[in-house]
């Protein structure tokens, strides 16, 4: 609670009847088991009005073992995905388009099995890792650029 320390507008907002709210969300099976998904503030509504949990289709993408980091976001109202390959030392050219190929149909897999919405219709490429915080997250912010496919 450090960071709401003289804050009373934020507690107000984190604080229901005593409880701390912590914006995760999650999932529940049918066996009653809880799974974290994302992030509330992280969460991408379209103009369609869908909520898309970007932590989960990152979850899903990064099974790629092509894929070394992925980010999630939106651009002209439809989901899109920039990627940093995982590229091995001295990488040639040729070696780079083959694994951008295969992540190409990797997120095209992931494409067939879930709605329209949720598919990632633009993809860029990344040739350097993500900026990350002092625990490794991704800074989410720090997307910028790429090579867009």
């Amino acid at each position: 609670m450090m960071g709401y320390y003289k804050d009373e507008a934020a507690t107000r907002k984190v604080l229901r009847d005593g409880w701390y709210f912590t914006g995760d969300l999650c999932r529940q099976d049918a066996e009653g088991y809880l799974y974290l998904v994302g992030r509330k503030k992280n969460l991408i509504i379209l103009s369609n009005r869908e909520n898309v949990s970007p932590e989960e289709i990152e979850h899903k993408l990064r099974a790629c073992e092509d894929i070394c980091e992925v980010m999630i976001g939106v651009e002209q109202d439809f989901i899109s995905g920039t990627i940093f390959p995982q590229y091995p030392p001295n990488c040639t050219d040729a070696e780079k388009y083959a694994i951008r190929e295969r992540v190409r149909n990797a997120v095209q897999q992931f494409n067939e099995t879930v709605p329209t919405y949720k598919q990632v219709q633009f993809l860029h490429f990344r040739e350097e890792p993500f900026a990350k915080t002092p625990l490794g997250k991704l800074i989410r912010r720090s997307v910028t650029g790429g090579i867009s496919e």
